[in-house]
């Protein structure tokens, strides 16, 4: 069973993985078709829902909160901890580590692709498409893992089915943030 603690966490993920993306909730978006918003908002809650299992199995447990969290709160500690996570992935991306795996996925998805693939493009793609998994991976997972008392169950056999879950749906959701984005900024043009 979820701590109210936790389940807060679970909440301050919902508002903060807009701002990691968006920079503002996802339905002040202008897009010229919906269903794309609707899409990543179905993704984000199957990810979350994910998240609350993962959270419940590995005994998520933050500290006790002791004033009243209204939604106003809520959202403020979202925005403050998506702008530390996203310059976060941003200094780990430049890091060689992150340069090489940058590379070696442009260089995988360039041998997949067609012939005629605007190269600057894609590079461009893929280091977006990385930077928000890992500011996703430290929103949702980072602080969980440091405030769990149970994080090996993700070595165990449903732990494994649950992680691997987990970076389905978050690779899903990271796909329809980047749709999204890109209806945004044609919508812009």
């Amino acid at each position: 069973m979820l701590t109210k603690e936790a389940k807060i966490r679970i909440l301050e993920a919902f508002y903060g993985l807009d701002e990691i993306f968006f920079g503002k909730n996802a339905t002040e978006l202008n897009v010229c078709c919906p269903f794309f918003i609707e899409n990543y908002m179905q993704i984000k809650g199957a990810f979350l829902s994910i998240v609350a299992e993962m959270y419940d199995k590995i005994n998520v447990n933050p500290p006790i909160i002791q004033e009243k969290v209204d939604s106003k709160k809520l959202i403020k500690r979202a925005k403050k901890v998506a702008k530390v996570v996203r310059e976060s992935a941003a200094r780990i991306l430049k890091t060689k580590r992150g340069k090489q795996e940058i590379k070696r996925e442009v260089i995988s998805a360039l041998r997949e692709s067609e012939e005629n693939v605007n190269a600057s493009k894609m590079i461009e793609e893929k280091i977006k498409e990385k930077s928000f998994t890992l500011a996703v991976d430290n929103f949702v997972l980072a602080r969980a893992l440091t405030e769990s008392t149970n994080y090996k169950y993700l070595d165990t056999y449903e732990g494994k089915i649950l992680e691997n879950s987990y970076k389905v749906l978050r690779d899903s959701l990271v796909e329809a943030a980047m749709d999204v984005l890109n209806l945004a900024e044609e919508s812009d043009d």
